[in-house]
């Protein structure tokens, strides 16, 4: 296979092998972030095209239609700069022959494709890894090896700042999708990464069960953002593997992708989000396709096959009285650096927040966020470093649980917009899930309530 190896993959001994595809030249012009963190060299041995300037990378495992994403992106316009695709297939040690096997025949149905749509403006690269420890090996793991890959290709092609988007191999993405990129990183000079937006797409053949519990996820999954944003949680975005896109220098200041079999996605960009500056790009749109699955324990596939399991899924969700809590803490979290009013201020603060931060020792760390920043800016992040996303997550859960009790889906939506809902959709039914939806979408894509 021209431009990248492949073969019979030695098993590795150790993730601190030395770079076994890297020739003398690539291993000495390494830069510290690849000869700490990259755990296997570069796999793709033909120079990238000079001015390299975004780099796709698509985690792929045992996918029947791998080529979907691909064929997306090709009938799309394409950036100024060039752009590369990497399709990162793996499998961990001792997976199924018959996965084994698809990986591989993967590999070579990508390659004949690629060959068959030959553009330097637009190259696509599948990369295979087999006999990953079992410990380690998910989505991951490939997502962090694609986008270390995605380092290695920006340093050859001696690009100092270019971008790293991430798909799945089930998304679809807009005609806009590369240019709008591109534009939105050169425009928005400052932000360390994006969140794209994005609508979920249902397989005609899906059952009607199946697109009834993927209206209602995604509906959830807009809701539960739309409760921060109304609280003010100043880092409220989508944190979806497939749905993001940061900066090659901001990758690498991060440490990389971590190796987590699910939620990668969530502490990767959490973290990206508290350097602040993070944006959304909402002129363009990428459609994860909305299907059961079992590779991850969470994301749109582990809750759809919960709900083919258990049609009562979304019959109790946080309560709106939750984020309603939420936004009383976060109004008067610059009062808790004031050591003689903090005690007053947590008093007057409903007893669902007063029992989650009692819980949390939140005077210990008030005291030590106290003792550590010398202005109330300073003091504001810092609380919202530890008071984070999975902190706030686990708060509204408590919440909801112990305080307020859950709700109905499409009641809690409708209890929660009320009073925020623009007046031309005022009559939008909440028994119509699809309708409910619509509006969502139509809200998260004007960036309503986004952070600034």
């Amino acid at each position: 296979m021209s431009g990248v190896r492949t073969g019979p993959i030695q098993k590795p001994s150790s993730y601190r092998t030395q770079a076994r595809f890297m020739d003398a030249t690539e291993a000495r012009n390494a830069n510290e972030y690849l000869r700490k963190h990259q755990l296997f060299g570069s796999q793709i041995t033909d120079q990238p095209e000079v001015g390299l300037g975004t780099v796709v990378v698509i985690p792929c495992h045992d996918e029947p239609r791998v080529l979907l994403p691909l064929r997306s992106l090709w009938a799309g316009e394409r950036a100024s700069t060039p752009t590369e695709v990497i399709v990162v297939f793996n499998s961990a040690a001792g997976a199924p022959a018959e996965v084994v096997e698809r990986n591989r025949q993967g590999v070579a149905e990508v390659q004949s494709w690629r060959d068959r749509h030959p553009d330097n403006h637009l190259r696509f690269w599948p990369v295979l890894y087999e006999d990953l420890r079992a410990k380690h090996a998910g989505v991951g793991l490939a997502r962090k090896l694609g986008m270390d890959e995605a380092v290695a290709r920006f340093q050859r092609a001696g690009t100092e700042d270019g971008v790293i988007a991430s798909l799945d191999a089930d998304c679809l993405t807009d005609p806009n999708y590369l240019p709008s990129l591109e534009a939105h990183f050169r425009t928005h000079s400052r932000t360390p990464a994006c969140s794209v937006y994005f609508e979920h797409w249902i397989d005609s053949n899906a059952s009607r069960s199946l697109a009834r519990g993927a209206v209602l996820y995604e509906l959830y999954m807009r809701y539960y953002l739309r409760g921060l944003r109304q609280a003010r949680y100043a880092n409220a975005f989508h944190t979806l593997g497939s749905c993001m896109a940061v900066r090659n220098r901001v990758y690498q200041q991060q440490g990389g992708m971590n190796r987590r079999k699910g939620g990668e996605d969530f502490y990767f960009l959490n973290k990206v989000i508290n350097i602040g500056g993070f944006s959304e790009l909402n002129s363009t749109r990428v459609r994860p396709e909305a299907r059961a699955s079992e590779r991850a324990p969470f994301g749109t596939g582990a809750a759809l096959t919960r709900w083919l399991c258990d049609d009562s899924l979304f019959a109790e969700v946080v309560s709106p009285r939750a984020f309603e809590s939420l936004s009383q803490l976060l109004a008067v979290a610059s009062d808790l650096r004031d050591d003689e009013k903090a005690s007053q201020v947590l008093a007057a603060l409903p007893a669902s927040v007063r029992a989650f931060l009692d819980r949390h020792a939140v005077v210990r760390h008030l005291a030590e966020i106290r003792a550590n920043t010398s202005s109330a800016a300073a003091f504001e992040r810092r609380f919202l470093r530890w008071f984070d996303a999975l902190k706030v997550l686990k708060f509204l859960r408590f919440a909801t649980t112990r305080h307020y009790g859950g709700l109905p889906l499409l009641t809690a939506v409708g209890q929660l917009l009320a009073g925020s809902r623009p007046e031309p959709v005022a009559t939008c039914r909440p028994e119509c899930a699809e309708a409910w939806l619509e509006l969502l979408r139509n809200m998260d894509k004007a960036g309503m309530g986004a952070p600034t």
